[in-house]
């Protein structure tokens, strides 16, 4: 056993079952390649250089596809929704980007609307977002 204080090798740790908590990264053996649920099921990308990073370095997913369709960074004030209202499915054709206020009035709207989660009436709110 190690003395108190003593470093000891990544080697060792792993034989001994140390918390790999001080090692970040690719080389963690834990590191699943920078892609993680949150528990709300939005999926997390790890990009430590984006502006709009978390502590721990990671980005939601949904935001990055957004921001590579339309060829910048998103502001704070824009938020995307899920037309199908699954979180992890983030392909193009299923995001729709809006601002704060639109998103909280679609959200409370479709909450009594029963076509709401087959995304009918995004479909509709969609149209009127375009036509103005």
């Amino acid at each position: 056993m190690a003395k108190k204080g003593e470093k000891l090798s990544i080697r060792t740790r792993k034989k001994i079952g140390i918390n790999h908590a001080d090692i970040s990264g690719h080389k963690n053996p834990r590191w699943k390649g920078g892609r993680m649920y949150t528990s709300s099921g939005y999926v997390l990308i790890h990009q430590p250089n984006h502006p709009f990073v978390t502590k721990m370095g990671y980005v939601r997913e949904h935001r990055l596809v957004m921001e590579k369709c339309i060829g910048r960074f998103l502001t704070e004030e824009e938020n995307i929704h899920h037309i199908n209202g699954i979180k992890d499915d983030n392909r193009v054709e299923n995001l729709l980007l809006m601002t704060r206020a639109e998103h909280t009035s679609l959200e409370m709207r479709g909450k009594d609307n029963p076509n709401y989660k087959h995304g009918k009436y995004v479909k509709k709110f969609e149209l009127l977002l375009y036509k103005s």
